[in-house]
């Protein structure tokens, strides 16, 4: 059985973030915002809330590649 990993942790959003030179956190709010979701994230960190806030913007294949995370693992 495999490991849970956190979606901050998982090796394709950690890639795109340090490809548009983002954090885990900013990655996963701006695919959550591009599905059409509310996003509310939660920090009681000053920098993290500030950093919470910077938009950034994902391909059409970073979207894809995060979307597909949970592709037969449905325990997500």
């Amino acid at each position: 059985m495999r490991g849970i990993v956190q979606l901050t942790e998982h090796p394709t959003v950690i890639a795109i973030a340090q490809a548009r030179d983002a954090t885990p956190a900013q990655v996963l709010i701006a695919w959550g915002a591009r599905r059409g979701q509310s996003v509310i994230p939660k920090s009681v960190r000053e920098d993290r809330i500030i950093s919470n806030f910077k938009e950034i913007e994902l391909s059409d294949e970073d979207f894809d590649k995060i979307s597909s995370i949970g592709d037969g693992n449905y325990t997500r």
